[in-house]
């Protein structure tokens, strides 16, 4: 909103929530963004992509659960 004065704020409101959610759908002002407004929106396309993924990696590589198991035996010898 700061960088463009004079949207209806529904409307960017709309479309920074859909950036950020990565849904593809717009009102129409996103062409009419100022500069730093479309660097704001592309921002929170990489945010809405890269933030979920990253908090799934964390949960998911914490987990010490193997799916695999190496042999014991123990070899007589003489």
């Amino acid at each position: 909103m700061a960088s463009s004065p004079g949207m209806p704020f529904e409307r960017v409101l709309f479309d920074s929530a859909s950036a950020l959610g990565n849904a593809g759908l717009s009102t129409g002002v996103l062409a009419e963004f100022s500069t730093l407004g479309k660097i704001a929106v592309i921002f929170l396309m990489f945010i809405g992509r890269v933030a979920p993924l990253s908090i799934i990696t964390i949960f998911v590589r914490n987990n010490n659960h193997h799916l695999y198991r190496f042999p014991k035996e123990s070899v007589l010898q003489g």
